[in-house]
């Protein structure tokens, strides 16, 4: 119980804080610009109205962030660069709650980017999965 309201307490100080952020409105860097393409993949898909307005206040304190700030936005491009040259797995091939998009079969994230050769998914996991 105490969890859900330490989250609660979380995702309503994120809220707030980000209403000190500019709207996304004048963004310049290329990778931004991503982002707040991704963003609008969200407020297209998601489907549930205050989990909407959390992911819509993370995007834009990052997107500001990552287009003014040098050292933001070099950690952020490492993290991209470790999950390309990593097996990190797409999103599970299970529907995902709360989320309009089709389902989609699950690939290593390098198949996607071509980085690392083509993984059976059961191979990627090896012995390592969850029983």
């Amino acid at each position: 119980m105490l969890n859900l309201l330490i989250r609660k307490m979380l995702l309503v100080s994120v809220v707030i804080l980000s209403r000190k952020y500019p709207y996304p409105t004048d963004v310049w860097h290329p990778n931004a610009r991503i982002l707040l393409d991704i963003l609008d993949t969200f407020r297209e898909c998601d489907i549930r109205a205050e989990r909407a307005v959390l992911f819509d206040a993370i995007f834009r304190i990052v997107i500001d962030e990552y287009q003014r700030h040098i050292f933001y936005r070099g950690r952020m491009d490492v993290v991209v660069e470790k999950l390309r040259q990593s097996n990190w797995l797409s999103r599970s091939t299970e529907a995902i709650p709360y989320w309009k998009a089709e389902k989609v079969q699950a690939v290593p994230i390098g198949d996607i980017w071509g980085k690392i050769p083509t993984l059976d998914l059961l191979t990627a996991l090896g012995e390592k999965r969850i029983k």
